[in-house]
């Protein structure tokens, strides 16, 4: 008995399988990369733009770090999901405001004026940590700002985005 041959449509369709699965995977590997980059880029920025609000209202008085904090600092970070958000203000690792155990830059030193971005766990969540050092007049030491925010709603807009590129 002889084997029948598939059919030109069949070996057609089968011939086409892999490229296409292939460039399906590379698509939603490369658009998961761009997604992930976009939403840390987006949240960052606003993550920088509360750590400079608070840094630009230090000052000294009586010889004292005070900071003046404006009430936009915190709510430009104020989203839809449950993220919470912490702060902290210290001078050679003592606490002036803000949260004690906030994880401050560990390694090398903080250049002044540059802020730095990392991932930590505080208070059992993950969380992104913003930093910055700045030299405030009348004082010896560079003052450390540190901003903090869980990851629940980048978690949730990459989610999001992620659902439609796959749609």
């Amino acid at each position: 008995m002889a084997t029948r041959q598939p059919s030109l449509k069949t070996r057609f369709l089968v011939g086409l399988l892999v490229p296409v699965s292939c460039v399906a995977i590379a698509v939603a590997v490369g658009g998961s990369l761009v997604i992930s980059h976009v939403v840390e880029v987006t949240h960052d920025r606003l993550l920088k733009g509360s750590l400079l609000a608070i840094a630009e209202r230090l000052a000294v008085e009586d010889g004292e770090i005070t900071v003046d904090l404006p009430r936009v600092a915190l709510s430009m970070l104020e989203t839809q999901s449950d993220d919470s958000i912490f702060y902290r203000v210290s001078v050679d690792g003592k606490t002036v405001t803000g949260y004690n155990d906030l994880p401050l830059p560990r390694g090398s030193a903080l250049e002044p004026e540059q802020p730095i971005f990392w991932h930590d766990t505080y208070r059992g969540s993950a969380v992104r940590v913003a930093a910055i050092a700045r030299h405030v007049y009348g004082t010896a030491k560079p003052v450390l700002v540190a901003v903090a925010e869980t990851e629940h709603a980048r978690d949730q807009l990459w989610r999001e985005i992620i659902r439609e590129l796959a749609l």
